[in-house]
């Protein structure tokens, strides 16, 4: 059939193969703190953008992360009501939220990078050195579509 691509040389492929299987050892290692990879992904978002800029807001951390601000949302909702972050009104815009994490939301945010840094050693220590290329390759495909990201809060 010569219409059949061949999977092993299908970076499409192979890219869907490797995130499912570092969402699932991620998703695993995180399990026993009750948090999910996007929860921690967004805990993590809120305390680097914090050190850096004086007001998050949700649209910074959607476009940081590139995640579906209307997913991002309801988790947004959900980790202020377990007490890890706070969302209260923007100091200029009406319509966002500042961000900020909880004591609680630190304290939880420091056990799971405690258990998913290793996680993340393991699963990229076959490729060595590669890895910055990897990276480098994945920034280049991923600026494709960072721009449509995210456009509001």
């Amino acid at each position: 059939m010569k219409d059949q691509i061949d999977l092993h040389e299908n970076p499409a492929y192979q890219l869907w193969l490797a995130t499912n299987a570092w969402q699932r050892q991620v998703r695993r290692a995180l399990l026993p703190l009750g948090l999910t990879h996007v929860q921690f992904t967004i805990l993590a978002a809120v305390r680097r953008l914090g050190a850096a800029e004086e007001v998050v807001s949700q649209a910074d951390v959607c476009r940081f992360g590139s995640l579906d601000p209307n997913m991002a949302s309801e988790v947004f909702r959900y980790l202020e009501r377990k007490g890890l972050v706070t969302r209260l009104p923007h100091p200029t815009d009406g319509r966002a939220h500042e961000l900020a994490l909880t004591s609680a939301g630190e304290e939880l945010l420091d056990q799971a990078k405690a258990l998913v840094v290793p996680v993340s050693k393991a699963f990229f220590a076959p490729l060595g050195e590669e890895q910055k290329e990897l990276a480098r390759m994945l920034r280049t495909i991923a600026r494709q579509d960072i721009a449509d990201v995210c456009q509001g809060d």
